[in-house]
């Protein structure tokens, strides 16, 4: 395959696995919402991919994005498909993006504030941020969730959805006087691998129409 362009110029680049991409993808998401509820409104002052220290955890308000269960794969459709515009260069011998399977991964999403009803501030803004407002109103069939960019793997898109949310109100937390709120957050994505993408050949034949006997009707009559 000589005639290939070399694959690192391939523009959609994976910086990572498909299951950290999903956890920064959320991150971002969080990290980009505005609480109107808060006092004065505002963002998360930091978003943890784990609680560093007590200090790091007490940043208020901010929120932790962690794995909850394992990364998921779908049942493989047996033939790896080419994903529609991943085709570069287009039209040409080039790579693309085969699908292998549907990844799902769920993330305990676990906000801190430094009072309740800060807390309750930030719980109110979670509970719709994963949810597209272009969805409201449309009649039957949508899906819930809002679609994300991957930036991390591919730009591929994938859906965030809330699956669950609670305040957490146990002895441990009133003892040391910390405000938290819990979220269960559902991704869904592709798994992809690039490879070689090569154009349709359409082949023909060419014949001699002189050399082909006429049909009975069309002979001349004796």
């Amino acid at each position: 395959m000589s005639n290939l362009p070399p694959v690192d110029d391939y523009p959609r680049k994976q910086a990572t696995d498909i299951e950290t991409a999903m956890a920064r993808a959320i991150a971002r998401r969080l990290e980009e919402a505005s609480f109107p509820l808060l006092a004065p409104p505002g963002k998360l002052l930091k978003v943890f991919d784990e609680w560093a220290d007590y200090m790091d955890g007490n940043v208020a308000p901010s929120a932790c994005v962690m794995p909850d269960g394992d990364l998921v794969f779908a049942p493989g459709q047996g033939t790896p498909t080419l994903l529609e515009d991943t085709w570069w260069p287009k039209g040409q011998p080039g790579w693309g993006l085969y699908k292998l399977s549907e990844a799902t991964r769920e993330f305990k999403v676990v906000a801190r504030a430094a009072t309740g009803a800060e807390r309750n501030a930030v719980k109110a803004g979670v509970d719709v941020l994963f949810f597209d407002p272009k969805l409201i109103g449309r009649p039957g069939g949508d899906r819930f969730g809002v679609l994300v960019q991957l930036d991390d793997y591919f730009c591929l898109p994938a859906r965030l959805t809330l699956t669950a949310s609670r305040k957490l109100d146990g002895a441990d937390n009133a003892a040391k006087n910390i405000q938290e709120a819990e979220f269960t957050i559902r991704c869904e994505a592709a798994q992809v691998k690039v490879a070689p993408v090569q154009p349709f050949t359409l082949k023909t034949n060419v014949q001699d129409v002189t050399q082909i006997p006429a049909p009975p009707w069309a002979r001349p009559k004796a």
